[in-house]
């Protein structure tokens, strides 16, 4: 292995390390006010990490690391041989090493062969002088207290007793546990910034204590993997699927001398469908890896906005594509900042509604059928229908008559490009950014928005996410001569139509009385300018009855050819962006097929009817 592949696998371990370091900070957070030795194991750990990178950043003479990591060092091996109570400025100025030296590596692994350290000469320079007056202030004070009359009365040889303190100490002695009877109950993690947050980290399975053994053998069962490599192999797993439907076609065709053929095709079927299961899990990471960043992120909003804040954390082992893990870190930035701002009330407010002084915070990752669903939830206002309402007047994003509107439709809303309902800029918020994105990242994955509110108890945010961005179950149509796959967890149902039955038309629209329910109809021609006609035979059309968000169109079809699974292939950087359509695979045919967009096949409709309606006023 060359230097260069040993200095990109240093930059991958010690920003692993640094994520590390921040834990242990916002866990020693958790014992302000109190003696370092209370907390010993968090120091000492702490300790061993900036250690670590101090003396691996060694190794590459990158002096900028050695230097803070060392003052931080210096600061921490005080704490470990001496009683010091531990204070903000100690947590504040450990916070500062950790995310000037995050920073310095990230500069890093976006340009390992051209970084600019003198980018960070002055933050550094002034974190060094912060640290070492700190480190003077304590090395000051405990001489002080080492000068006391009670003190020397007491203790006539400091050194000794400083000496025994490291080796004789019930603390400070090597603790065996590995075969206790009954290991110790795990402890969550909890972290209180300024003695009012709480974060605190609930397991999806946590009901019992993790056995020492099973964490010994953990890190070496597991292995860092290039994603490259896990592309080529996803990439090579869809090829391999693509000829498993071609000689399940053969098979299909050629009927006399099927019976051999078919028993090799199921045993291929079965290698191929155990292949895909095996390369889809090697790219599905824990969202907690995410989760876990969220704490700082509350922390430091705490401060800003002088609100107290609890944040649980629940479901961290839930795992979804690492390309979607890597997605959802801005949107729950902006999703919380939203939250603390405007969702979140005052502690005073709080307590004078008769709720609890601290706003409630709940980050959860749960499956859902073929989609893990990432949900928020908080304890505060709820969203104002009538300020939203106004504030989108005002924006010239309502014209009509707003009681004609759903719930649903009002808090769309929000998400519109500059939209806030705040009448001030700040730090946080103001600009009507944020919401923005949180939409434009989740429709990126394929994801949706759901949202519950209610007056004075709180608001539920609720992205709804595929679990993989590789692989589709659809269902095969066609239309004419081609063929289309429209994703199975978007179809209600699917009829026979028939085109003579009589029909309402509604601002240009066909709709079909279904039961209770009328439906709009379309054909592929309306959303894709698709010219041809359907084939002429004696069968009656179908109508596919697709549904997004509880909003439901009919698509009329030629023929259903069934159910399957198919593996998406990206249109985008051939034919760009194409309303309507998410994708295209191949068939077992050989044809190419194209996956239908349901979503925003549904939202053009309800948009053209809706900005119709409030054009109206009706």
């Amino acid at each position: 292995m060359d230097r260069r592949q040993i200095f990109l696998d240093f930059l991958q371990d010690s920003i692993e390390l640094l994520e590390e370091i921040e834990k242990q900070i916002l866990e020693l957070e958790g014992c302000l006010g109190k003696s370092t030795s209370s907390c010993s194991e968090l120091v000492n750990a702490l300790f061993r990490s900036f250690h670590t990178l101090k003396g691996s950043s060694g190794f590459f003479d990158l002096s900028l690391i050695v230097l803070i990591s060392h003052e931080a060092e210096t600061m921490l091996d005080v704490f470990r041989s001496s009683e010091i109570i531990i204070t903000d400025e100690y947590i504040d100025a450990l916070m500062q090493c950790q995310e000037l030296l995050a920073g310095y590596i990230q500069q890093l692994e976006r340009n390992p062969d051209n970084s600019d350290p003198n980018a960070f000469a002055k933050d550094s320079s002034d974190l060094k002088t912060r640290l070492e007056g700190l480190n003077q202030e304590i090395r000051t004070g405990l001489q002080e207290t080492s000068a006391t009359p009670l003190e020397t009365e007491v203790v006539e040889d400091t050194e000794v007793i400083q000496e025994r303190r490291k080796t004789d100490t019930p603390e400070a002695a090597p603790r065996f546990t590995l075969f206790e009877e009954d290991p110790p109950a795990e402890k969550s993690s909890e972290i209180n910034v300024g003695n009012s947050v709480e974060l605190a980290v609930s397991r999806k399975n946590g009901d019992g204590p993790t056995p020492a053994t099973e964490t010994a053998v953990r890190p070496g069962r597991s292995i860092r993997i290039d994603v490259a490599k896990l592309d080529a192999l996803m990439e090579l797993v869809g090829e391999f699927s693509i000829g498993v439907s071609l000689v399940d076609d053969a098979t299909q065709r050629h009927r006399s001398d099927a019976e051999l053929l078919s028993r090799r095709m199921n045993l291929l079927k079965k290698t191929a469908r155990h292949l895909q299961e095996l390369s889809l899990s090697l790219r599905m990471v824990p969202v907690m890896n995410v989760f876990e960043k969220t704490k700082r992120l509350v922390r430091d909003l705490q401060r800003k906005t002088k609100k107290s804040l609890s944040l649980t954390l629940k479901g961290g082992d839930t795992e979804l594509d690492k390309n979607v893990v890597d997605l959802l870190s801005e949107p729950l930035v902006h999703l919380l900042r939203n939250a603390v701002d405007h969702g979140l009330e005052s502690s005073e407010e709080r307590v004078a509604k008769g709720k609890p002084a601290a706003g409630r915070l709940i980050l959860e990752a749960r499956y859902s059928g073929g989609e893990a669903w990432i949900l928020l939830r908080d304890d505060g206002r709820g969203l104002d229908r009538e300020k939203i309402i106004s504030r989108a007047r005002e924006s010239g994003l309502l014209k009509g008559n707003p009681d004609t509107l759903t719930d649903r439709q009002v808090w769309s809303f929000i998400f519109k490009p500059g939209f806030s309902t705040r009448g001030d800029v700040t730090e946080m918020s103001g600009r009507g950014v944020g919401m923005d994105v949180v939409e434009r990242m989740v429709n990126r994955v394929n994801g949706r928005i759901d949202i519950y509110t209610r007056h004075d108890r709180g608001t539920l945010f609720v992205l709804k996410i595929p679990l993989t961005l590789s692989l589709l179950e659809g269902m095969v149509i066609r239309v004419a001569n081609d063929y289309f796959i429209i994703p199975t967890t978007d179809i209600r149902e699917s009829i026979v139509y028939d085109e003579s039955a009589e029909k309402s038309i509604f601002r240009g629209v066909n709709f079909i009385q279904l039961r209770e329910e009328y439906i709009p109809v379309f054909t592929l021609n309306d959303i894709l300018s698709y010219r041809k006609k359907r084939t002429i035979s004696n069968a009656r059309p179908l109508l596919v009855i697709m549904e997004h968000e509880r909003e439901a169109i009919g698509l009329v079809v030629d023929e259903v050819i069934g159910n399957t699974t198919v593996v998406v292939k990206s249109v985008f950087d051939i034919l760009g962006s194409i309303h309507g359509v998410s994708g295209c695979t191949v068939l077992g045919s050989g044809r190419v097929g194209l996956i239908l967009d349901v979503k925003s096949i549904v939202g053009k409709f309800q948009k053209k009817l809706e900005s119709e309606s409030v054009a109206s006023g009706s």
